[in-house]
């Protein structure tokens, strides 16, 4: 894993300085890739029905023709109450053939408890070791909770206990056109899982073969970095939404699960003395081979190479859009307008992301 950490000034905002920390992982060859642990969380309640529990189904077969013997996996169904179909089970071939009729017809039930299904597919991992695997829940649904937890801050939440509590990281499937994106990508934190909006079929298997690729070519799992910057700090704050802590003079930051080849960037905000201008950033993460660590200095500049900036500008650009959108779906009920001068925001930040 190579490690780099530098401060230079901002871009788009004058006199303030950021800290980028950049880790980039190696590229895995195929042979050494590692099985994939994984607990499927389907939305049944009656909310769904129609086009997004027909959907559901294609999910299966889509689950069925990717995985491969010797990946593991355990399915639950849930509307008002979950129910585990599939123990976390380690796969062989006559199992892929076999996995729709494991969930059998899907009987539409009432009321969602949401929460409730993700404590119970968390609760699947336990007494499972794979070394290299990560602990990932695919929550396919339409995101609207009835009982249980309800508010998007609680799912936030829910999403950062279990990624720094269990190691499991979250993905969610967002199905249909009506769906609640604030609840699901809430519970998507950063260095956890992804995001899918899928309104057709099409869309449904290229959201499930991205989200297989990706948990299976994890090598760094329970990714931390700790950000030591000395006695001359006198503020550091994350501009992402990773779950951090302060730690000794800096931040420890929760990344969870890094994928082969796929570098990750975190930017913070800092203010510190010029005159005592030092500090290291150091990465800890479980790999392939056992616990593993990087360590880097933190470079100080005045001025950074053009490619160093241009990168900097382009995180800046999607973090702004990002915000831009999160924004723009908790307000598109409550105040439309205010929603949709958000959403021109994060249109001008993505024109200004591919003039880069």
């Amino acid at each position: 894993m190579e490690l780099k950490a530098v401060v230079a000034p901002a871009p788009y905002q004058k006199g303030a300085e950021l800290l980028m920390v950049e880790a980039r992982p190696e590229t895995l060859v195929a042979e050494e890739r590692s099985p994939m642990h994984l607990c499927v969380v389907i939305d049944r309640s009656s909310s769904m029905t129609g086009r997004p529990l027909s959907l559901v189904g294609r999910a299966v077969q889509i689950l069925s023709a990717r995985l491969q013997a010797g990946d593991y996996l355990a399915l639950i169904l849930f509307d008002e109450t979950a129910e585990e179909v599939l123990p976390m089970t380690r796969l062989d071939g006559s199992d892929l053939e076999g996995l729709e009729e494991w969930i059998g017809p899907i009987r539409v039930g009432q009321g969602t408890d949401l929460e409730g299904a993700l404590v119970l597919a968390a609760r699947s991992f336990e007494g499972q070791y794979v070394r290299g695997a990560q602990r990932r829940v695919l929550l396919i649904s339409d995101g609207f909770p009835s009982q249980g937890a309800t508010q998007i801050g609680q799912f936030r939440n829910l999403g950062h206990r279990l990624m720094e509590d269990q190691g499991v990281s979250i993905s969610t499937v967002a199905m249909g056109e009506e769906a609640n994106h604030a609840i699901l990508e809430s519970l998507v934190g950063p260095g956890s899982g992804n995001f899918y909006a899928v309104h057709d079929s099409g869309g449904l298997a290229g959201a499930l073969a991205a989200e297989l690729d990706a948990a299976r070519s994890a090598i760094a799992m329970s990714a931390e970095l700790y950000v030591e910057v000395g006695p001359g700090l006198k503020s550091l704050r994350l501009l992402q939404s990773y779950s951090n802590a302060p730690h000794a003079e800096g931040l420890v930051v929760h990344l969870g699960p890094i994928a082969a080849g796929v570098p990750r960037v975190i930017l913070g905000r800092i203010e510190s003395d010029r005159s005592q201008r030092m500090g290291s950033v150091k990465l800890f993460w479980q790999g392939l081979a056992g616990k593993e660590a990087a360590i880097a200095p933190i470079e100080w500049v005045d001025e950074m190479d053009e490619v160093a900036a241009r990168q900097l500008r382009r995180e800046m650009g999607l973090l702004h859009m990002i915000t831009a959108e999160e924004h723009y779906w908790r307000w598109q009920e409550r105040d439309p307008a205010r929603a949709r001068g958000y959403l021109a925001k994060a249109r001008e930040w993505l024109q200004t992301l591919a003039s880069e």
